[in-house]
């Protein structure tokens, strides 16, 4: 594990009745005693804890406080469940406690504030140049837009962090030259099909 399991009095009870969704390799559960926490836990396969553990590598080389800038969503821990080891994230909800649009409703929407995304993209691209931090499958759905407060959106990735391959391959991604080249050809992979059902946002990211 690359993060200690975080020990409390008895494991956490999860049933049916806090089922949330899934992914391909993740059931993701509502916490039993905290409403803004959901737990991830492992599908039985071995490609599952293999994509966690390529996960949690890229989330150690984020600063402390990261999930501050709101633009990936904070790792909170590992506490043991009744369906396995469960790891903990925030459930990231608008303001006003309601669920957040992913990225694919939010373009739909009315109220789509196209500049305002296109710089946050940009801000989140170079955040993950910055900690080279490579994305293995950060597409829609595993993009969440809040609104806060004031009314503003902004963009969460909820999923899809940690490389395709395995080691020794993704040893290569220490490199920061190498892992730099390899997130600009994902982000363009990734950004291409946004943009061609986006012709607004298309339009503000080339401006911006």
């Amino acid at each position: 594990m690359l993060f200690k399991m975080i020990k409390k009095k008895g494991m956490i009870e999860i049933t049916s009745a806090h089922f949330m969704g899934e992914g391909h390799q993740r059931m993701c559960y509502s916490h039993p005693d905290q409403d803004d926490v959901c737990i991830k836990v492992l599908k039985p396969r071995r490609s599952a804890l293999r994509q966690q553990n390529q996960e949690l590598q890229q989330l150690k080389k984020l600063p402390k406080g990261y999930g501050k800038n709101g633009l990936i969503v904070p790792f909170l821990g590992i506490e043991e469940t009744t369906q396995g080891p469960g790891y903990l994230f925030p459930v990231v909800k608008n303001n006003d406690g309601s669920r957040a649009l992913n990225l694919s409703e939010y373009l739909q929407s009315p109220s789509c504030d196209f500049k305002s995304l296109a710089q946050q993209f940009d801000a989140l691209k170079r955040f993950l140049l910055a900690h080279c931090i490579i994305f293995r499958d950060v597409n829609a759905s595993n993009i969440l837009c809040p609104v806060d407060a004031e009314g503003a959106v902004r963009i969460v990735v909820i999923d899809g962090l940690g490389d395709r391959v395995g080691l020794p391959l993704s040893l290569l991604d220490s490199v920061p030259f190498l892992a730099r080249r390899k997130i600009f050809r994902r982000w363009d992979k990734f950004m291409n099909p946004i943009l061609k059902c986006s012709t607004e946002l298309s339009r503000e990211m080339r401006t911006s």
